[in-house]
């Protein structure tokens, strides 16, 4: 499983090209507290016994989280308009 690691912005407007390289792992970081926030959530789940159905849910989309990244691997969207062009690449 390999998980993404750059984003790759192509534009393209009217003979002028541009193009802008992002490093996922950035990004990554940036969702971090969202994570932590989320382990707290679900610990306190299981300390003051949430229904096990919810429970089981939540754990389902935290052990699946990484294959989901993963599956975004070789993405790409264009986009064609009348004055310039968007391609967007996961790499």
């Amino acid at each position: 499983m390999r998980i993404p690691w750059l984003l790759i912005f192509k534009i393209k407007d009217e003979g002028k090209g541009v193009s802008l390289y992002i490093l996922l792992p950035l990004i990554y970081l940036l969702f971090l507290p969202l994570i932590v926030l989320g382990a707290v959530v679900f610990a306190l789940m299981v300390a003051f016994g949430a229904g096990k159905e919810k429970r089981e849910s939540v754990q389902a989309l935290i052990v699946h989280l990484p294959q989901l990244l993963a599956a975004s691997w070789g993405t790409e969207i264009i986009v064609h308009s009348e004055k310039s062009d968007v391609k967007i690449v996961v790499k």
